[in-house]
């Protein structure tokens, strides 16, 4: 049995912005921050984790708002996934290639446990899912509502897709994302990362990262799907 674990953004689809478009009115909307997007650093990063940067852009302590940083949390999440709806209406988006295809035939692998660890929230995760023609099997997983460090997340993402006996073959669960982000964090629980060079960074730049494999994209899903059967059947 393995554990396939995708990532959303440039991994799954591409949204051509409307993430970055509608935290940036969440931004405006909760803070008074124009271009609140701006030299943010996202890639492979946690909405978690973008969130808490925001209030620093803002300088805001979140200790003296209502609720402390959950609060703001549960009001940023949610003004965003409000925004969300019109902004993936308003940008050019897709699936990537491949990536219908590879997760259906996945998930009709005997054994074969597929989700998602992404640092979306799972509200906004799931609507670009959604959008962009996906769902089932990838509408559970790991989302960033409850973890901002990547590693703690992918942990969490396996312990829920494919349960105890996935934390007890870390070598059987493989993580499939688009950054040095993902395969950091297969590494430190010991799982496989499978990296896809269809985001920001490009193929030599993860191989660098010492990813167990690395594709150009998930077109080729003969290729792709060979090497993780081959691989999790080795594990």
């Amino acid at each position: 049995m393995a554990t396939y674990l995708f990532d959303i953004d440039m991994t799954l689809l591409a949204t051509g912005g409307a993430g970055v478009l509608a935290m940036g009115r969440a931004v405006h909307d909760l803070l008074g921050i124009p271009d609140g997007m701006a030299g943010v650093s996202y890639a492979g990063r946690t909405d978690r984790a973008i969130a808490r940067d925001l209030l620093s852009r803002g300088a805001v302590d979140p200790d003296r708002l209502d609720g402390g940083f959950e609060g703001w949390l549960d009001r940023f999440a949610s003004v965003y996934a409000e925004h969300l709806g019109d902004a993936l209406h308003e940008t050019a988006g897709r699936a990537l290639p491949g990536t219908h295809a590879l997760v259906e035939r996945l998930a009709a692998v005997p054994g074969a446990q597929v989700g998602i660890a992404t640092g979306n929230f799972r509200r906004t995760g799931l609507m670009k899912l959604a959008h962009y023609g996906f769902g089932p099997p990838l509408d559970d997983g790991g989302f960033a509502d409850t973890h901002e460090d990547r590693g703690q997340l992918v942990a969490h993402a396996a312990s829920v897709v494919g349960g105890p006996a996935a934390l007890a073959r870390p070598a059987g669960v493989f993580v499939i994302g688009d950054t040095p982000l993902d395969v950091a964090a297969a590494r430190v629980n010991g799982f496989r990362a499978v990296a896809v060079a269809t985001g920001d960074y490009d193929f030599d730049a993860l191989t660098a990262t010492g990813a167990d494999v690395v594709f150009e994209d998930l077109g080729d899903g003969d290729r792709v799907l060979d090497w993780l059967l081959a691989a999790s059947e080795a594990a």
